[in-house]
């Protein structure tokens, strides 16, 4: 199908051209621009603001977003025409501003599974955060009556109208597309049956096929499982900002190589793992103070003592969590490669566009970094269990002479700092 003979992709460059003809504010680039910046720049400040300190979800992120969102839209602009202005500046807003409210809860109960853990209030409209679709205890206890997608896209709703309230630059269309574009970053997680297609990996460099099996999950009739994250809301018939948004949200695994991919799965580790960083950095302002007062004591004392006096089982714990999320990185990937495949073949901006192959090999080759990613997290994932697996059991605490040192390195090994 090519790009001019689709009735739908004419359909969509009409109201691409609708677009262009609506944005007199073209024939005034000073003020475009004037509005763009002070818009764009509250964002980048509230986000620092609100996220300063924060592992992963800092005022980096949302820049690595639009950066890598931009590159897509370059790309796609060389098969389907020129990307005009509001979708370039929607896609700078929702980019920018999609992570600017993040809530969520901590996990206070010393015997569950997740304790310490951070659950992220996620959600946008009728997918409303997990505290209110499972369990609405938690979200009347914690007063969630939105996710933070759609908190995010209100915020930054808020900030575009107080810099260009009679709709100038961001225009209602172009509204509709950032709202549309932070809508696509929620990501939604369901255990998935990995295919025998995906089951290997080949080493790029060697050539080797390495069986993945033992590092996925079982699902349903023992067969191997990952749990994928999904976003929901990207749809085939999704627009430019929304699909460069989403690429550029969740699907930097195949984009960042093995040293940068370790470094940003350390961090969210860190981020997620609230109780385990006040620990490992003897820090207790990790905690929002709305949650400390719900701690155990005895989990208030470990902190104050920071983990060269934690129990045997305590630090058997801790290697436990960090050793699972090690592995978890392979599913992880893996999960995204697959997602990515199937984007490829079913989005219709591709499909549609003068020439799908050549767009399809040119995002390809974009996120080349699939395999060698994959690759390399099996390949620390063999290594975590071979120096560390021990660890996961309190007994190793006492039998092993080198414990101790072997559970600093892990902490290490995971971006905590040396003790002091």
């Amino acid at each position: 199908m090519t790009f001019e003979a689709s009735s739908k992709n004419k359909s969509l460059e009409a109201e691409r051209v609708g677009f262009e003809k609506k944005d007199g504010i073209r024939q005034n680039p000073e003020r475009l621009e004037a509005i763009r910046m002070a818009v764009t720049s509250e964002i980048d400040e509230e986000m620092r603001r609100l996220h300063e300190g924060e592992p992963f979800h800092n005022e980096a992120h949302p820049r690595n977003v639009f950066v890598g969102a931009n590159e897509i839209l370059d790309i796609i602009e060389r098969y389907c025409g020129v990307v005009n202005q509001e979708e370039r500046l929607a896609t700078e807003a929702a980019a920018k501003g999609h992570d600017l409210v993040i809530n969520y809860s901590i996990e206070t109960d010393p015997g569950a599974l997740n304790f310490g853990q951070r659950l992220r209030h996620r959600g946008f409209g009728e997918f409303m955060p997990p505290g209110v679709r499972s369990r609405p205890e938690v979200a009347e206890r914690d007063g969630v009556k939105k996710g933070n997608e759609e908190l995010s896209w209100l915020r930054v709703q808020e900030i575009i109208l107080r810099h260009d309230p009679a709709g100038e630059v961001y225009t209602p269309a172009a509204m509709e597309e950032i709202r549309t574009a932070i809508g696509v970053t929620y990501p939604d997680v369901q255990p998935f049956a990995v295919s025998e297609q995906y089951r290997t990996v080949r080493d790029p460099e060697t050539g080797e096929v390495i069986e993945l099996t033992d590092y996925l999950g079982k699902g349903r009739e023992e067969k191997p499982s990952l749990f994928l994250f999904d976003q929901p809301l990207l749809k085939p018939e999704s627009r430019f900002a929304a699909v460069a948004v989403a690429f550029g949200d969740l699907l930097y695994g195949g984009r960042c190589d093995a040293a940068r991919f370790r470094s940003r799965g350390n961090e969210e580790y860190r981020e997620v793992n609230s109780v385990i960083s006040a620990i490992a950095e003897k820090d207790i302002e990790k905690i929002p103070p709305e949650w400390r007062r719900q701690l155990p004591a005895a989990t208030i004392g470990e902190i104050a003592g920071g983990r060269q006096t934690l129990s045997s089982e305590r630090k058997a714990a801790i290697a436990r969590s960090a050793m699972n999320w090690i592995s978890s990185q392979v599913g992880f990937l893996l999960g995204q490669k697959i997602r990515f495949e199937s984007l490829l073949q079913n989005l219709y901006i591709i499909n549609e566009s003068r020439d799908p192959e050549g767009l399809r090999q040119e995002l390809n080759e974009y996120y080349r970094n699939f395999d060698p990613n994959i690759v390399d997290a099996t390949r620390r994932a063999d290594y975590i269990r071979q120096q560390f697996g021990d660890l996961a059991d309190s007994a190793a605490f006492i039998s092993s002479a080198d414990a101790d040192r072997r559970f600093e390195k892990l902490l290490q090994e995971m971006g905590y700092p040396p003790v002091a």
